[in-house]
């Protein structure tokens, strides 16, 4: 997924943490409405918060290791999300319950707890004009879109990683407020060796 443009010599060898990038496969509200999920806060810049749990994928798609619920919202079976809480940094603030009608907990929305140092400066993108009325702020959506689908290469500072755990979101939220979910380098070696279908993008040290 790199694209080299003849001006850098990356192998995916050389990344040090990894952004999931599941295949995207869109996971309805069922019976649920939007604003039963999501309300809005800030009117102007229309940040979100989710206040309800998603409920459980269509039963074709819990057959799936991990999937998108929403736009850029991913989860993975139960399954995977209690080896990771067994053998990483990762606890069960990390994730958000997903249930069915009968109220079965039967997948998981990866919820990262925390977030990275940074990383705009180093990649190079630029941000919007923060919200006149709660002040956050967007980085550009075709940042987001270049940086992480193999058109660029993106990078990670020496103090982000330092700092990294082993489940992050990124610090820059892009347009719709959505940030990017960033696993340390362990972690993508658990998924390529036991889910090697679940897709990831490198990220490399500047």
């Amino acid at each position: 997924m790199l694209n080299m443009n003849g001006k850098d010599n990356f192998s995916s060898d050389d990344a040090v943490a990894y952004r999931i990038h599941f295949t995207a496969m869109i996971c309805t509200y069922g019976s649920v409405a939007w604003d039963e999920i999501e309300k809005y806060d800030c009117n102007r810049c229309n940040h979100t918060v989710q206040i309800n749990d998603f409920l459980a994928p269509r039963p074709s798609c819990i057959k799936k290791d991990g999937a998108i619920l929403d736009i850029f919202r991913f989860g993975v079976r139960e399954e995977i999300r209690n080896e990771l809480i067994r053998r990483f940094d990762i606890s069960e603030n990390d994730f958000r319950p997903c249930r069915n009608k009968t109220g079965d907990i039967v997948y998981y929305q990866i919820t990262p707890q925390h977030t990275m140092l940074p990383i705009a400066d180093v990649n190079d993108w630029k941000s919007l004009k923060p919200c006149r009325r709660c002040g956050r702020v967007q980085y550009r959506d075709k940042d987001r879109k270049t940086a992480f689908d193999g058109n660029d290469i993106v990078f990670i500072s020496k103090a982000a990683l330092d700092d990294l755990h082993d489940l992050n979101c990124t610090y820059e939220n892009f347009e719709m407020h959505i940030p990017e979910f960033i696993v340390s380098k362990r972690v993508y070696n658990f998924f390529a060796t036991n889910y090697p279908r679940l897709l990831f993008d490198p990220v490399f040290l500047k």
